[in-house]
């Protein structure tokens, strides 16, 4: 059989229309477990507040991940506890990226020390108090910076906070 430019077409038209159809009928290829931006996982995590120290240090259970922020929010608004958000904290700006939510109980000054996973790492906040206060040391030390609702992204300490507080 000769291959005419004719019959080129009908192959091509032909292979184009079988891809097209095994792509309808099994779906698209699998995504990873959590999204993907670039060559970053974007993971969504949750931080309970569970208690306070005397120093005003939040105490909190051990950090949770998930693969939505959707999934962060239905954890939180499905537990008993009277808790709400007193921060969302983004590793990108203008609230971009992968999130860890803190689940607080005030915003009468308290704080926490970031997980070693988010030291360094926050670049734009979510405001559930009405100040939240990015520290670059460990327990409220060394310089600062402020967010309020209107005002969420961290210039100065972009990736730099180790500690943040939640506060009128």
């Amino acid at each position: 059989m000769k291959i005419t430019p004719r019959w080129t077409r009908c192959l091509t038209a032909a292979t184009v229309l079988m891809s097209a159809t095994t792509i309808a009928v099994s779906g698209p290829a699998p995504f990873a477990s959590a999204e993907e931006s670039g060559s970053r996982t974007i993971e969504h995590c949750l931080l309970n507040v569970n208690g306070q120290l005397p120093t005003g240090e939040y105490t909190t259970d051990p950090i949770e991940c998930f693969e939505t922020h959707d999934e962060v929010l239905f954890e939180i608004h499905g537990g008993a506890a009277a808790r709400a958000v007193i921060g969302t904290h983004y590793d990108g700006l203008n609230k971009t990226g992968s999130t860890l939510t803190v689940n607080g109980v005030n915003c009468l000054g308290g704080y926490v020390n970031l997980t070693p996973t988010w030291v360094n790492r926050v670049s734009s906040t979510a405001n559930g108090c009405p100040i939240v206060r990015h520290y670059n040391g460990a327990n409220l030390t060394g310089s600062s910076q402020s967010t309020t609702p209107s005002s969420f992204n961290l210039s100065t300490l972009n990736n730099l906070a180790d500690s943040i507080q939640y506060t009128t």
